[in-house]
């Protein structure tokens, strides 16, 4: 049973510390952790109390924010339940409008948010990571939010 929780700081950095997460450490000083954790639309996934997935939808106006997610690295066997209620999350959060950047290369990224009903905007945009990395844009558009 997945159980949905808002969002604390120890939550991500739980999962961060992760071998395949650890690159954003660096990306992450406590004026981020405090807008993460402030930000209406953030929360955790928890499995038997450990932390999952964290994330959530980072508002850039009453209409528009872009979802992200750190999922635990051995998740796969609670994988549906996390889909499922990320799921019910874009369902019900009231953005009208919800972008997700995807890396390029990420294929299971591009899966999981095709999966959860967001639409391809924009093959590559170059540069966008931090790192500067490429992503690609995808929207999820609510017609009555």
């Amino acid at each position: 049973m997945i159980e949905v929780v808002k969002l604390k700081r120890e939550h991500i950095k739980a999962l961060i510390e992760q071998p395949m997460t650890a690159y954003l450490t660096k990306y992450l000083d406590d004026s981020a952790f405090n807008a993460l954790e402030n930000e209406e639309l953030s929360y955790t996934c928890l499995h038997n109390g450990k932390p999952v997935l964290v994330g959530g939808v980072v508002m850039s106006n009453v209409h528009r924010g872009e979802a992200w997610a750190i999922l635990d690295q051995n998740c796969r066997d609670q994988f549906l339940l996390i889909h499922r209620a990320v799921e019910k999350f874009l369902d019900n959060c009231g953005v009208k409008r919800v972008e997700a950047a995807v890396e390029v290369d990420f294929e299971a990224g591009h899966r999981w948010v095709e999966a959860l009903g967001f639409k391809l905007e924009a093959p590559v945009m170059k540069a966008y990571k931090p790192n500067g990395g490429d992503c690609s844009l995808y929207s999820r558009i609510t017609e009555d939010s």
